[in-house]
Protein backbone atom coordinates (compact mmCIF):
# COMPACT_ATOMS: atom_id res chain seq x y z
CA UNK A 1 0.00 0.00 0.00
CA UNK A 2 1.64 3.31 -1.29
CA UNK A 3 1.29 6.26 1.92
CA UNK A 4 -0.80 9.08 1.22
CA UNK A 5 2.50 11.68 2.47
CA UNK A 6 0.77 15.52 1.46
CA UNK A 7 2.44 18.42 0.62
CA UNK A 8 1.88 22.12 0.95
CA UNK A 9 -0.57 23.97 -1.14
CA UNK A 10 1.19 24.14 -4.14
CA UNK A 11 1.02 27.63 -6.02
CA UNK A 12 -1.83 28.79 -3.45
CA UNK A 13 -1.91 31.01 -0.55
CA UNK A 14 -4.91 28.96 1.13
CA UNK A 15 -2.40 28.34 3.88
CA UNK A 16 -2.94 31.61 5.04
CA UNK A 17 -6.49 31.75 4.88
CA UNK A 18 -8.44 31.95 8.25
CA UNK A 19 -12.35 32.16 8.90
CA UNK A 20 -11.67 35.54 10.36
CA UNK A 21 -10.67 36.76 6.17
CA UNK A 22 -14.61 35.81 5.49
CA UNK A 23 -17.42 37.95 5.59
CA UNK A 24 -20.17 37.13 8.03
CA UNK A 25 -19.94 35.52 11.82
CA UNK A 26 -20.79 31.79 11.55
CA UNK A 27 -23.70 32.79 13.33
CA UNK A 28 -27.64 31.99 12.10
CA UNK A 29 -28.15 35.16 11.56
CA UNK A 30 -24.70 36.10 9.69
CA UNK A 31 -23.33 32.49 8.44
CA UNK A 32 -20.02 33.10 6.90
CA UNK A 33 -19.57 33.93 3.35
CA UNK A 34 -17.56 31.20 1.06
CA UNK A 35 -16.62 33.38 -2.17
CA UNK A 36 -13.49 31.44 -3.10
CA UNK A 37 -11.82 27.84 -3.54
CA UNK A 38 -9.59 28.59 -0.38
CA UNK A 39 -12.75 29.91 1.48
CA UNK A 40 -14.12 26.37 1.04
CA UNK A 41 -11.35 24.62 2.61
CA UNK A 42 -11.50 26.76 5.40
CA UNK A 43 -14.29 25.35 6.77
CA UNK A 44 -12.66 22.31 8.60
CA UNK A 45 -11.23 25.21 11.07
CA UNK A 46 -14.76 25.32 12.55
CA UNK A 47 -16.92 22.27 12.03
CA UNK A 48 -19.76 23.43 13.66
CA UNK A 49 -20.55 26.92 11.93
CA UNK A 50 -23.05 28.24 9.59
CA UNK A 51 -22.12 28.78 6.08
CA UNK A 52 -23.12 30.09 2.40
CA UNK A 53 -21.80 30.36 -0.86
CA UNK A 54 -21.84 33.49 -2.69
CA UNK A 55 -21.05 32.62 -5.65
CA UNK A 56 -20.04 29.94 -7.53
CA UNK A 57 -16.83 28.25 -7.37
CA UNK A 58 -14.40 26.65 -9.70
CA UNK A 59 -12.38 24.05 -7.89
CA UNK A 60 -10.08 23.00 -10.88
CA UNK A 61 -6.43 23.66 -8.85
CA UNK A 62 -7.27 21.66 -6.49
CA UNK A 63 -6.04 18.67 -9.03
CA UNK A 64 -2.29 19.72 -7.96
CA UNK A 65 -3.16 20.35 -4.15
CA UNK A 66 -1.54 18.07 -1.43
CA UNK A 67 0.61 16.17 -4.07
CA UNK A 68 -1.88 15.79 -5.86
CA UNK A 69 -4.22 14.09 -3.52
CA UNK A 70 -6.61 17.08 -4.09
CA UNK A 71 -8.86 18.64 -1.31
CA UNK A 72 -9.06 17.44 1.72
CA UNK A 73 -12.73 16.56 2.79
CA UNK A 74 -14.48 18.74 5.08
CA UNK A 75 -15.20 16.66 8.72
CA UNK A 76 -13.57 13.14 9.46
CA UNK A 77 -14.73 10.52 12.07
CA UNK A 78 -13.24 10.00 16.06
CA UNK A 79 -11.73 7.04 14.25
CA UNK A 80 -9.49 9.65 12.18
CA UNK A 81 -9.18 11.71 15.25
CA UNK A 82 -11.43 14.60 14.07
CA UNK A 83 -14.85 15.99 14.46
CA UNK A 84 -17.88 15.85 11.86
CA UNK A 85 -19.52 18.59 10.15
CA UNK A 86 -22.13 19.40 12.18
CA UNK A 87 -23.06 23.25 11.14
CA UNK A 88 -24.91 24.16 8.07
CA UNK A 89 -23.69 24.43 4.62
CA UNK A 90 -26.06 26.85 2.41
CA UNK A 91 -25.03 26.26 -1.14
CA UNK A 92 -27.22 29.23 -2.11
CA UNK A 93 -28.28 27.41 -5.59
CA UNK A 94 -24.77 28.01 -6.85
CA UNK A 95 -22.37 25.64 -8.26
CA UNK A 96 -19.29 24.39 -7.42
CA UNK A 97 -17.21 22.55 -10.12
CA UNK A 98 -14.14 20.64 -10.78
CA UNK A 99 -13.18 19.64 -8.03
CA UNK A 100 -10.88 16.79 -7.01
CA UNK A 101 -10.14 14.51 -4.28
CA UNK A 102 -7.62 11.39 -5.30
CA UNK A 103 -7.11 9.31 -1.83
CA UNK A 104 -7.67 5.94 -2.60
CA UNK A 105 -6.26 4.47 0.42
CA UNK A 106 -8.66 6.84 2.39
CA UNK A 107 -11.88 6.52 4.21
CA UNK A 108 -14.80 8.79 4.43
CA UNK A 109 -14.16 10.51 0.74
CA UNK A 110 -16.32 13.52 -0.31
CA UNK A 111 -16.76 16.94 -1.03
CA UNK A 112 -17.26 16.70 3.18
CA UNK A 113 -15.84 13.26 4.67
CA UNK A 114 -18.54 13.42 7.76
CA UNK A 115 -21.77 14.76 8.07
CA UNK A 116 -23.18 14.32 11.94
CA UNK A 117 -25.66 15.06 14.20
CA UNK A 118 -28.09 18.60 12.86
CA UNK A 119 -25.66 19.06 10.01
CA UNK A 120 -27.23 20.38 7.05
CA UNK A 121 -25.94 20.61 3.49
CA UNK A 122 -28.65 21.94 0.80
CA UNK A 123 -29.29 24.49 -2.15
CA UNK A 124 -26.12 23.29 -3.61
CA UNK A 125 -25.22 22.27 -7.35
CA UNK A 126 -21.69 20.09 -8.23
CA UNK A 127 -20.44 19.54 -11.64
CA UNK A 128 -17.71 17.71 -12.88
CA UNK A 129 -16.19 16.36 -9.60
CA UNK A 130 -13.74 13.72 -9.71
CA UNK A 131 -13.49 11.40 -6.48
CA UNK A 132 -11.25 8.42 -5.82
CA UNK A 133 -11.12 6.81 -2.56
CA UNK A 134 -11.76 3.36 -0.65
CA UNK A 135 -14.55 2.82 1.85
CA UNK A 136 -16.92 5.05 2.24
CA UNK A 137 -16.92 7.80 -0.81
CA UNK A 138 -19.42 10.07 -2.28
CA UNK A 139 -19.89 13.39 -4.38
CA UNK A 140 -21.27 15.11 -1.27
CA UNK A 141 -20.33 13.40 1.68
CA UNK A 142 -18.50 10.22 2.36
CA UNK A 143 -20.47 9.40 5.27
CA UNK A 144 -23.62 11.01 6.22
CA UNK A 145 -24.36 10.42 10.40
CA UNK A 146 -27.73 11.62 10.96
CA UNK A 147 -27.32 14.81 8.94
CA UNK A 148 -29.12 16.00 6.69
CA UNK A 149 -28.40 16.57 2.66
CA UNK A 150 -31.64 18.49 0.47
CA UNK A 151 -32.03 20.17 -2.77
CA UNK A 152 -28.62 19.13 -4.51
CA UNK A 153 -27.55 17.96 -7.98
CA UNK A 154 -24.48 15.89 -9.03
CA UNK A 155 -24.02 16.54 -12.70
CA UNK A 156 -20.95 15.27 -14.78
CA UNK A 157 -19.01 13.67 -12.16
CA UNK A 158 -16.47 10.73 -11.46
CA UNK A 159 -16.91 9.10 -8.24
CA UNK A 160 -15.01 5.96 -7.46
CA UNK A 161 -14.31 3.61 -4.62
CA UNK A 162 -13.87 0.09 -3.31
CA UNK A 163 -16.94 -0.59 -1.01
CA UNK A 164 -20.18 1.93 -0.20
CA UNK A 165 -19.47 4.41 -2.99
CA UNK A 166 -22.93 6.73 -4.42
CA UNK A 167 -23.16 9.70 -6.60
CA UNK A 168 -24.21 11.55 -2.91
CA UNK A 169 -23.30 9.81 -0.11
CA UNK A 170 -21.17 6.24 0.40
CA UNK A 171 -22.98 5.39 3.94
CA UNK A 172 -26.38 7.27 4.76
CA UNK A 173 -26.42 5.86 8.58
CA UNK A 174 -29.28 5.56 10.72
CA UNK A 175 -31.98 8.69 11.13
CA UNK A 176 -29.78 10.18 7.87
CA UNK A 177 -31.90 11.87 5.61
CA UNK A 178 -31.53 12.65 1.56
CA UNK A 179 -33.67 14.35 0.03
CA UNK A 180 -35.12 16.09 -3.12
CA UNK A 181 -31.47 15.15 -5.05
CA UNK A 182 -30.40 14.25 -8.71
CA UNK A 183 -27.51 12.32 -10.35
CA UNK A 184 -27.21 13.05 -14.05
CA UNK A 185 -24.03 11.74 -16.33
CA UNK A 186 -22.25 10.74 -13.63
CA UNK A 187 -20.49 7.23 -13.03
CA UNK A 188 -20.16 6.24 -9.95
CA UNK A 189 -18.05 2.74 -9.81
CA UNK A 190 -16.35 -0.05 -6.98
CA UNK A 191 -16.48 -3.46 -6.36
CA UNK A 192 -18.77 -3.31 -3.60
CA UNK A 193 -22.30 -1.73 -2.36
CA UNK A 194 -22.61 0.86 -5.15
CA UNK A 195 -25.47 2.89 -5.90
CA UNK A 196 -26.37 6.24 -7.88
CA UNK A 197 -27.37 7.86 -4.62
CA UNK A 198 -26.26 6.22 -2.00
CA UNK A 199 -23.72 2.85 -1.66
CA UNK A 200 -25.41 2.12 1.73
CA UNK A 201 -28.54 3.19 3.29
CA UNK A 202 -29.61 2.72 6.30
CA UNK A 203 -32.00 6.19 6.70
CA UNK A 204 -34.15 7.58 4.47
CA UNK A 205 -34.17 8.38 1.00
CA UNK A 206 -37.23 10.73 -0.23
CA UNK A 207 -37.64 11.60 -3.92
CA UNK A 208 -34.29 11.03 -5.29
CA UNK A 209 -33.61 10.91 -9.07
CA UNK A 210 -30.73 9.21 -11.04
CA UNK A 211 -29.98 8.18 -14.53
CA UNK A 212 -29.76 4.69 -15.50
CA UNK A 213 -25.79 4.95 -16.30
CA UNK A 214 -24.97 6.01 -12.58
CA UNK A 215 -23.66 2.84 -11.02
CA UNK A 216 -21.59 0.49 -12.17
CA UNK A 217 -19.51 -2.63 -9.79
CA UNK A 218 -18.92 -5.85 -8.91
CA UNK A 219 -21.82 -7.01 -6.39
CA UNK A 220 -24.88 -5.22 -4.59
CA UNK A 221 -25.52 -2.58 -7.42
CA UNK A 222 -28.44 -0.27 -7.19
CA UNK A 223 -29.99 2.47 -9.18
CA UNK A 224 -30.62 4.60 -5.71
CA UNK A 225 -28.61 2.29 -3.81
CA UNK A 226 -26.27 -0.75 -3.69
CA UNK A 227 -27.62 -2.23 -0.29
CA UNK A 228 -30.44 -0.53 1.12
CA UNK A 229 -31.49 -1.47 5.27
CA UNK A 230 -33.52 1.88 5.99
CA UNK A 231 -36.66 3.68 3.45
CA UNK A 232 -36.87 5.08 0.31
CA UNK A 233 -39.83 7.48 -0.99
CA UNK A 234 -40.77 8.34 -4.13
CA UNK A 235 -43.88 10.68 -4.87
Amino acid sequence: MVRETEGNFDKTNCNNITLNDLDGEGSVKSPYVVTSLCDLQAIKQDLTANYILGTDIDAEPTHAWYNHFGFKPIGRSKYQQGKPFTGFFDGNNHTIKNLTINRPFSNNIGLFGVIGPDGIVMDLNVENFRINGDFAVGGIAGYNKKGTLKNITVDNSSIKGNNLVGGFVGWNYKQSIISNVNCTRTLVYGEESIGGIVGENKGTLKNVKTTLECSLGENKIGKYCGENRGQIIID
